[in-house]
């Protein structure tokens, strides 16, 4: 298995745009073949950035 992990900085306007749109990808992701999972974190101490780990 390989895990692929990603910082992403979100300007912190658009956090919550971002949010509402990662779980409309989420549901794109889940179809395609070979999926097993994915996680997204925000960090606790900076809101506006998050890993994403697939």
């Amino acid at each position: 298995m390989i895990l692929e992990v990603a910082l992403l900085q979100i300007i912190e306007s658009k956090t919550d745009e971002f949010e509402i749109n990662f779980k409309k990808a989420s549901e794109i992701i889940y179809k395609k073949k070979g999926y097993i999972n994915h996680e997204l974190h925000k960090y606790s101490y900076n809101k506006n950035n998050y890993i994403l780990m697939v």
